[in-house]
Order: C-alpha cells, then sequence, then structure tokens
C-alpha cells in the first residue's frame, strides 16, 4: 500500500505494508539522520471521525527500520504507484475483522518539523 488519501482493505490479526514518499521543508527526501523519533498511532474509526486508540498503541518505531536513506522502487511500489520509489514503510496489523482504522505515523525530525502520514484501512 502506498498511496495516501485512500482506503484499503486488509485482513484483520495479518501483517501489511504502508509506504509513502516524504521531503521536509527543503525539498530534499527524509533520511535516518534528519529523524529524532517516529510514533505509530492506530485509531479504530468505525464509530466516530475521532476514533479510539487501540490497545498498544501508540508505539515508538526504530527509525532504521521505517526510513529509507535513498528511494525504494520494490513491487509492492512500482506495481500500484510510479517509478519514483518511497522512502517511508512501515508494517502493522489491525486486530478486528469488519472495522474501519485511522493509521498515523507521526516523524518529528531535529529541529521543529513534523511529518504526519495517515491511512485509512478496512479490515
Amino acid at each position: 500500500m502506498c498511496n495516501e488519501g485512500r482506503m484499503y482493505s486488509v485482513t484483520d490479526n495479518s501483517t501489511f505494508v504502508l509506504m509513502a514518499r516524504r521531503r521536509k521543508a527543503d525539498n530534499t527526501y527524509i533520511v535516518q539522520s534528519d529523524v529524532d523519533e517516529i510514533t505509530l498511532s492506530i485509531f479504530d474509526v468505525t464509530d466516530s471521525d475521532e476514533g479510539e486508540l487501540i490497545d498498544g498503541s501508540p508505539t515508538t518505531l526504530s527509525k532504521t527500520s521505517v526510513i529509507k536513506d535513498t528511494l525504494q522502487t520494490d513491487s509492492r511500489w512500482t506495481d500500484t504507484k510510479d517509478s519514483t520509489g518511497y522512502n517511508v514503510i512501515v508494517s502493522t496489523i489491525v486486530p478486528s475483522a469488519g472495522r474501519y482504522y485511522r493509521i498515523e505515523l507521526l516523524i518529528d525530525l531535529t529541529g521543529a518539523e513534523q511529518h504526519k502520514i495517515g491511512w485509512l484501512v478496512k479490515s
């Protein structure tokens, strides 16, 4: 999965991958050395737009597992997006079938810059 602003169907209790391409304010791509902290939050939004955090959320993720220092163009990306690639990737799960979830990745960069990436998924 690689497009923000779209809804994706996923299988509950199964790992799935979310990808994105992110640039800093200076228009260069985010790399690991730019990152102070990454937080993943998953909200069940089935009953309200605001949603309710699921158990175990939010969680802090390793920048080396989420941020790629070079743009990646493996088949998970090129099959659905473009030839430029992604530099942000996260694997996660959602717990229950028949629910809607908003997955938010907050990337705090050195300095005051923050990036929030969000995906909507249906299990």
